[in-house]
């Protein structure tokens, strides 16, 4: 009597919405869980490029879709685009 040998293998793929831009409290908290940089320093890295973001109205806001493709690693980001 022969064995017969299956594999099953499951793939699960799930879809999150996350919104184009949060203001930069929330994202500081999602972020920086525990120690944290200031509103002040946050809002300095976005006008400086160092974080994707924009202001409207005089309040800051984060890019969150380029921060979750951003590796901290500019060469590599600068592939990833391609």
């Amino acid at each position: 009597m022969a064995k017969t040998t299956t594999s099953t293998r499951t793939v699960t793929e799930v879809t999150v919405r996350v919104p184009k831009m949060l203001e930069v409290s929330e994202f500081k908290q999602l972020r920086y869980p525990g120690r944290r940089p200031c509103i002040n320093t946050l809002k300095k890295w976005i006008t400086r490029g160092d974080i994707q973001g924009e202001v409207r109205g005089g309040i800051y806001f984060v890019n969150i879709a380029e921060e979750l493709m951003n590796t901290g690693d500019a060469l590599l980001n600068k592939i990833l685009e391609v």
